[in-house]
């Protein structure tokens, strides 16, 4: 009986996290059509637009470090709860 719970709760955090991952994806994969329109309606020069494209990856680098500091201080558990309301 304990092992039925297990999986099934292990099933709905599966789900969970596969389904906010591909939200994730759904908005990275519009970035390129918003820069567009960015450099269309901000005058960007080619220049400007990959700069805003880049921040984008620099973000993630910085993100993912401090994440990682958070993940070291309060455990893997809470710094997922802490981490997704902010999303």
């Amino acid at each position: 009986m304990i092992k039925s719970k297990n999986i099934t709760k292990a099933t709905g955090v599966f789900i969970l996290i596969t389904t906010l991952l591909f939200l994730w994806e759904v908005a990275h994969n519009l970035e390129p059509i918003l820069i567009t329109r960015l450099k269309r309606f901000f005058d960007l020069s080619t220049a400007e637009s990959t700069l805003v494209d880049s921040s984008v990856y620099i973000v993630y680098l910085v993100m993912a470090l401090l994440a990682g500091r958070l993940m070291k201080r309060v455990g893997y558990r809470w710094g997922i709860i802490i981490g997704l309301p902010n999303k």
